[in-house]
């Protein structure tokens, strides 16, 4: 039997394509084979990438390009790589496209407002709540907070609760006031932050503004890095 291929973009660093391994570990446990994708410049490369995947995960990362969405970049961004950016726009349109199930967390929950025509809050008022906290025991620890879900046809029915807790480690936002077309906001943070998103007129497009890979496995990851997994599947 086919596996199911799961496609990973990845960030650009000091000549090195990179990818956490959360990501990798939590397809995998979703029954999933995951496909790294590398930076690449090569359109006709990236859509063969495409060819052969069922799905893809656009991953958190640094700020894109003020310029895509008509603004200045703020005295606080901290711009991706722009290897990575060209290709991270590349892929969320050309899936977006193709219908393929798709699911962005964090920079790549922002990503597919910005493919759909939508725009980024460059620096949230409370950022401070938002951002990760100091590595002070030599591993990571994210700020954690409350979120209500809203609306929407998948994450209510994921979580099976109007409220959850999530992690958090952002300093941008989608603009509420510049949604992409065809996206609903369905989950917020105190404050009005755009925790989630969908797409309610293609078969799965999920943001997640907080990192699902970084939450215990069986009680929250699960959830989300299975349903990606179904509809890759093409099961509802």
């Amino acid at each position: 039997m086919k596996s199911v291929v799961i496609g990973i973009n990845t960030d650009f660093q000091d000549t090195f394509c990179l990818v956490p391994y959360a990501y990798l570990d939590c397809v995998s446990a979703a029954g999933a084979l995951p496909l790294v994708i590398p930076c690449l410049q090569d359109r006709r490369a990236l859509d063969y990438y495409l060819d052969m995947v069922d799905g893809l995960i656009l991953i958190g990362g640094k700020d894109y390009p003020s310029r895509w969405f008509g603004q200045r970049p703020h005295p606080e961004s901290v711009p991706v790589h722009p290897c990575r950016a060209k290709t991270d726009l590349f892929l969320a349109r050309a899936a977006l496209r193709r219908r393929l199930p798709t699911l962005g967390i964090c920079a790549g929950h922002q990503l597919i407002n910005i493919a759909m025509g939508g725009k980024i809050v460059q620096h949230i008022p409370d950022a401070a709540r938002h951002r990760k906290h100091e590595r002070a025991t030599g591993q990571r620890k994210d700020a954690e907070h409350s979120i209500k879900i809203s609306e929407g046809r998948m994450l209510s029915l994921l979580f099976g609760k109007k409220e959850i807790m999530v992690n958090s480690s952002h300093h941008q936002a989608i603009d509420p006031a510049a949604l992409g077309a065809g996206l609903q906001a369905v989950a917020f943070a105190d404050g009005g932050v755009i925790e989630a998103i969908e797409a309610g007129h293609l078969p799965f497009v999920l943001g997640l503004q907080w990192h699902p890979e970084r939450m215990p496995w069986r009680s929250h990851a699960s959830k989300i890095f299975n349903a990606l997994v179904r509809a890759a599947k093409g099961e509802h």
